[in-house]
C-alpha cells in the first residue's frame, strides 16, 4: 500500500509540474518548483527510510543512483536490481507497474525538458516561436509600422487566449524592437521583419501550411499615402498568390473610397479609421453631454446647460466640438461653448464654414430651432497666460466639461496641471478635464485621480462600429410594423457588412450617430443602461402623448444637428426630388418639430402616401434601443467575432 501511495503522490507532483510550465507568472513558476522539489524529497526521504535505510550519505547516492537507473531503463537495460524496483515489482500488479512506468517517462520527460530549457532556453524558444507559425488554427496579424497605436492593439492582443501569429514590418533596427515587443506581448509567437522584406511575404503564406489561415492587415503610418503604397504591396505580394481570407485595416483620412479599395485589391473586408476621429467618437461616447444635464419629463430641467470649455481647436478640438454640438441637442436645455487657442484665425476655415448655420446671422435664423439654445464663442488667447488665467476664474462655475486638444503633450500637461490646480482652490466647483491627444485620453473627475481611456481596444475586433453597422442594416427592415425583430438580427450575417462596405462616408456616420445616441435617450427618459430593454421599450409606448412629443422633438434635434454638420441646408419640398436632394445637400425636413406635420400633408399630397415622420422619429428611438439590445445581449461574441 506504502508503494501505491508514493506512487499516486508522485504522479500528483509529475503533474503539478508541467501545469507549472504554463504559468506566465514568473515568482509563481519559481515558488511552486521549489515546493515540489521539496515535498519529492521529502517523499522519497520516507520511502528510502521505510526500506531500512537510515544513513543520509546512502540516501543522497541513491538518489543518484535512481536518475541513473531511469535512464539505463530507457536504454534497455532490464538488469536493474535497485530495492525501490524490486519493491514495486514485488507488488505483482500489472496496474501499479504500468503506473510506476508512467511515472518515470514524465520524470524522464521533465527532466530532458529541464536540461535543454537550462542549457539553451534562447535557442529553443526561437524555434518554438518557428513552429507556432505552423499552425493552421492560428490567425496572422501582419503590422505596418511599430508605433503608439501599434503597441497598444499588441498589449490588447496580448490579453487575447486566441493563439495568434504577430509579423511586424518596420525599418527600426529589429533588436531595438524585439527588446521593447518581447516585454509587451510576453510569450506570444512573432517575427520583426523589416518593411524591405514585404516583398518577399507571399513566400511565407504561400506555404501549404497558411493556405487556410486568415490574415489581418493593420497599415498603421502615420502617413496615409504610405499606407495606400503598402496596401497595393500586399495585394500584389500575398492575394494574387495565396487563397488566404485578408481583411485590412488601414489609418487614413475620411475620404478614403472602402469599396473601392476593397474590389480593386480582393481583399475580404476592409475598414479604415482616423486617429482623431476615434478620439473624438470615444471620448462623447464614454463622457456624453447628457451626464452633466438633468431632465425631467423627457425633456431638460428648467435653466439647465451643457457648458465646455475646449482649449486647442486643431483638427482633433473641432471634431471634438462637432461630436458634443451633435449629441447635446436637448429640448429646454441651452449648448454653450468657449474656444481659446491664440492661433484660432489660422484654424478656424474650416470650423466656420461647417457651423455658418450657427455664426452666420442671416443662415443661423433658418434653424433657430436649434441656434436658438447655441452659444459658440472664441477668444485668440494663450491658455497659459494671465488673461487665460482672469477667464477661467470668472466663469468656472459656469463649466463642466473642459476638452484640452493643443496637439502638444507638453503644452497640454501644463494647462492641465494649471486647471486642477483651480479646480482644488475653488470650493463647490467639479469640472471634468480631458487631456486629449492623437492617441490617448486621459480623464481628471475626481481631484488629480487619472484615468486613460481605452481608445482603440476596439480596432481589432471591429466592435466600435457594430451598431452602426447593425441600425444602418436594420433601416431595411423599418418598413415592418413589428421592429422589434430587429433585437434578433444575426450580427454575423455577411450582408450586414457587405451592406456597411458599400455605404459612403455620410451614410456610416449618420448610422453611428444614430445607434450610439441610445445612451441619451436611456438618460433622457430617466433609467439606467442595467435596465432590461423590454421594460425601457414599454415604458416609452406607455408615456403620454406631451412626453412622447418631447422624446421625439430629441431625437429630430439630434438628427437636425447632424446633418446641418455635414452640409445639409432647407428645401422646400419639390415635386421632382420628394423632400430631399442628395446632390446638392438639401432637405425638406430640416424645419422645427412641430412643422413636420405640415410637410406630412404636402408630400401626401403628392404622393398619396403619408410619411408621419414624427412616427418616424419615435421609431427611430425604440430602433436604437434594439440594437443596444442586441449589442448586449451578444456582447461577448461580437467582441471575439471573428471577421471572414
Amino acid at each position: 500500500m506504502r508503494a501505491i501511495f508514493f506512487i499516486i503522490i508522485s504522479f500528483i507532483l509529475s503533474i503539478l509540474l508541467l501545469i507549472n510550465n504554463f504559468f506566465d507568472n514568473k515568482k509563481r513558476k519559481y515558488i511552486i518548483s521549489i515546493i515540489i522539489a521539496i515535498v519529492g524529497l521529502v517523499i522519497y526521504s520516507y520511502a528510502y527510510y521505510c526500506l531500512g535505510n537510515k544513513d543520509i550519505l546512502s540516501l543522497f547516492i541513491s538518489l543518484i543512483k535512481s536518475v541513473s537507473a531511469i535512464f539505463k531503463m530507457f536504454a534497455g537495460d532490464s538488469l536493474l536490481s535497485d530495492v525501490e524496483m524490486q519493491k514495486v515489482f514485488a507488488q505483482n500488479s500489472l496496474v501499479i507497474s504500468t503506473i510506476y512506468y508512467l511515472i518515470h517517462i514524465l520524470a524522464f520527460t521533465i527532466t530532458i525538458s529541464t536540461i535543454i530549457l537550462a542549457t539553451c532556453k534562447r535557442y529553443v524558444y526561437k524555434l518554438y516561436k518557428k513552429i507556432k507559425l505552423l499552425n493552421p488554427k492560428e490567425n496572422i496579424y501582419v503590422f505596418y509600422k511599430y508605433n503608439e497605436i501599434t503597441k497598444k492593439l499588441l498589449s490588447q492582443l496580448s490579453k487575447n487566449k486566441r493563439k495568434n501569429t504577430i509579423i511586424i514590418l518596420d525599418n527600426e533596427k529589429v533588436d531595438h524592437i524585439e527588446v521593447v515587443f518581447n516585454d509587451l506581448i510576453g510569450d506570444k509567437s512573432y517575427l520583426i521583419l523589416n518593411e524591405s522584406i514585404a516583398n518577399e511575404l507571399h513566400k511565407i503564406f504561400t506555404n501549404e501550411l497558411y493556405k487556410h489561415k486568415r490574415i489581418k492587415l493593420f497599415a498603421l503610418n502615420d502617413d496615409i499615402y504610405e499606407n495606400y503604397i503598402f496596401v497595393k504591396k500586399m495585394y500584389e505580394t500575398i492575394h494574387k498568390k495565396t487563397h488566404n481570407s485578408i481583411t485590412l485595416t488601414i489609418l487614413s483620412d475620411d475620404q478614403i473610397d472602402l469599396t473601392k479599395l476593397q474590389e480593386n485589391n480582393g481583399f475580404d473586408y476592409v475598414r479604415s479609421f482616423n486617429k482623431k476621429d476615434i478620439i473624438a467618437r470615444s471620448l462623447v461616447k464614454e463622457y456624453s453631454p447628457c451626464n452633466y444635464v438633468e431632465f425631467e419629463d423627457c425633456k431638460a430641467k428648467d435653466n439647465e446647460s451643457f457648458n465646455c470649455l475646449i482649449i486647442g481647436f486643431g483638427e482633433l478640438g473641432q471634431k471634438i466640438l462637432k461630436r458634443l454640438f451633435a449629441y447635446g441637442q436637448f429640448v429646454n436645455c441651452k449648448f454653450n461653448c468657449d474656444i481659446i487657442d491664440e492661433n484660432y484665425d489660422n484654424v478656424c476655415a474650416e470650423f466656420e464654414s461647417e457651423f455658418d448655420f450657427v455664426l452666420d446671422d442671416l443662415i443661423s435664423k433658418n434653424y433657430s430651432f436649434i441656434t436658438d439654445n447655441v452659444n459658440i464663442r472664441h477668444s485668440s488667447i494663450n491658455a497659459r497666460s494671465k488673461v487665460f488665467y482672469e477667464f477661467i476664474t470668472k466663469n468656472v462655475k459656469n463649466i463642466d466639461y473642459i476638452v484640452v486638444s493643443t496637439s502638444s503633450n507638453k503644452t497640454n500637461n501644463e494647462i492641465v496641471k494649471n486647471l486642477l490646480y483651480l479646480k482644488n482652490k475653488f470650493d463647490n466647483i467639479d469640472y471634468d478635464v480631458f487631456d486629449c491627444l492623437d492617441d490617448r485620453i486621459y480623464v481628471y473627475q475626481h481631484g488629480l485621480e487619472r484615468i486613460e481611456l481605452n481608445i482603440f481596444n476596439h480596432i481589432l475586433d471591429d466592435s466600435i462600429d457594430m451598431p452602426g453597422k447593425l441600425i444602418n442594416y436594420a433601416y431595411t427592415l423599418s418598413n415592418s410594423e413589428d421592429i422589434s425583430k430587429i433585437g434578433n438580427i444575426d450580427y454575423a450575417m455577411p450582408e450586414i457588412y457587405g451592406k456597411w462596405n458599400r455605404c459612403n462616408s455620410y451614410s456610416k456616420n449618420s448610422s453611428i450617430n444614430a445607434a450610439e445616441f441610445y445612451q441619451t435617450i436611456i438618460k433622457v427618459i430617466g433609467k439606467e443602461e442595467s435596465c432590461n430593454y423590454n421594460e425601457i421599450i414599454d415604458y416609452i409606448s406607455n408615456l403620454s402623448k406631451k412626453q412622447k412629443n418631447y422624446l421625439g422633438q430629441l431625437e429630430h434635434n439630434r438628427w437636425s444637428a447632424f446633418m446641418l454638420l455635414e452640409g445639409y441646408r432647407y428645401m422646400d419640398y419639390d415635386n421632382n426630388f420628394g423632400h430631399k436632394n442628395d446632390k446638392k445637400k438639401l432637405h425638406a425636413c430640416l424645419i422645427p418639430y412641430e412643422k413636420l406635420d405640415d410637410l406630412d400633408k404636402i408630400e401626401e399630397k403628392t404622393t398619396g402616401k403619408n410619411p408621419n415622420y414624427k412616427e418616424k422619429d419615435i421609431k427611430n428611438v425604440i430602433m436604437a434601443i434594439r440594437i443596444a439590445e442586441l449589442i448586449n445581449k451578444n456582447f461577448k461574441e461580437i467582441n471575439n467575432y471573428e471577421l471572414h
